[in-house]
């Protein structure tokens, strides 16, 4: 499936989602949403260091995973071409020097 239409589907889910709720996501609201995932990846990473009884594997996937899918969502509303940014990405790292 290609990135697109992945980010379509994820949109879609956000939509009706937020629609049921009562609000609809902006860029700012995405943005500390990302921010949130993103700490639940150090809470679990945390764990598996300092409290390896509460590490939990599968949750550390899912939360990697929803960092993925909100930036898509915020990718969407600030108009990012997925496809195009990240080819430009891998090429502009290839080209660096630590590549090589």
């Amino acid at each position: 499936m290609e990135i697109e239409e992945i980010q379509k589907q994820v949109i879609e889910f956000e939509k009706k989602w937020a629609a049921n709720k009562g609000f609809e996501f902006t860029e700012e609201l995405s943005t500390i949403h990302l921010m949130e995932e993103l700490g639940e990846i150090a809470r679990q990473l945390f764990n598996k260091k300092a409290r390896p009884e509460k590490f939990n594997e599968e949750n550390l996937k899912e939360e990697i995973i929803d960092v993925i899918l909100v930036s898509l969502c915020l990718a969407d509303k600030l108009n990012i071409n997925l496809s195009k940014e990240l080819i430009n990405k891998i090429n502009k790292l290839n080209e660096r020097d630590y590549a090589k």
